[in-house]
């Protein structure tokens, strides 16, 4: 129902009911507005904006359930929502913005983060930073043992501990706006209520953190990201490189220039 004069539609974007004119007034067939794709996951409702049906079905972590309690933030960030998302991927920044957060311990050398993809539209990525010890950073190739006992973050298109999960949404606006839904998941103790509370205490921390990476985010130029710019990229940029490769690929099969 449109909340300014009470318009009522169906699913189809045709208005059913226009109060002014009296409900049982028919409705001239020109009352019509564009419908799109939606569904409800994960307590969020997913938009699919083309015009075909959706290539995806909705997917969230299946490492997080109805066993979790979660509280959420939200903002709108004047950025384009590849940039947002880049700086999630990024593990150089974090012992520079997040000096006295996350990135505590001056771990400034990063060896070359190990990519690995589990379906075309998800990957986990490994990060080994280290505190400057006169050797070079490593190769993804040169890195000794198994990747998986280490850190890693994971990462899906539409994108830690084993009770504790952070997880960001990036919903676009437009080529200069975006929104991002910050989720805080707890599973620590068997009483939910008491679980609900922890998560309610860990919003704080997480706005510090998000907003020492907003600080940065917001005056990057361009404000959008593709995969072919006029920028120099290292090994440590390999997750940001991986995603902008998998982002040109799905954009050139909807056919679309943005997005």
């Amino acid at each position: 129902m449109c909340p300014s004069h009470g318009f009522e539609y169906d699913g189809t974007g045709r208005v059913r009911v226009i109060p002014a004119n009296g409900r049982v007034s028919p409705v001239p067939q020109n009352f019509q507005v564009k419908a799109y794709h939606v569904a409800e996951a994960a307590d969020f409702i997913w938009l699919w904006y083309g015009d075909d049906e959706p290539r995806y079905q909705p997917k969230f972590f299946d490492n997080i359930d109805n066993s979790f309690e979660y509280s959420e933030f939200w903002e709108s960030w004047n950025v384009h929502y590849s940039r947002a998302i880049e700086n999630q991927l990024d593990p150089m920044h974090l012992p520079f913005v997040h000096y006295n957060t996350i990135g505590r311990g001056n771990r400034t050398v990063v060896d070359e983060p190990i990519v690995k993809w589990v379906d075309d539209t998800m990957f986990y990525f490994y990060v080994f930073n280290r505190v400057d010890d006169g050797t070079p950073a490593k190769r993804a190739d040169q890195i000794q043992g198994d990747a998986r006992t280490q850190v890693y973050l994971e990462f899906k298109f539409p994108n830690i501990t084993d009770n504790m999960r952070v997880t960001a949404a990036f919903a676009p606006v437009d080529e200069e706006n975006t929104v991002l839904y910050i989720r805080y998941y707890v599973r620590l103790t068997k009483i939910r209520l008491l679980d609900k509370l922890i998560a309610i205490a860990g919003i704080p921390f997480n706005k510090v953190v998000l907003h020492q990476d907003r600080a940065v985010v917001l005056t990057q130029v361009p404000k959008k990201s593709e995969l072919k710019m006029n920028e120099n990229l290292i090994p440590g940029d390999s997750p940001i490189l991986e995603y902008r490769k998998k982002r040109a690929i799905l954009k050139g099969e909807s056919g679309g220039s943005n997005g």
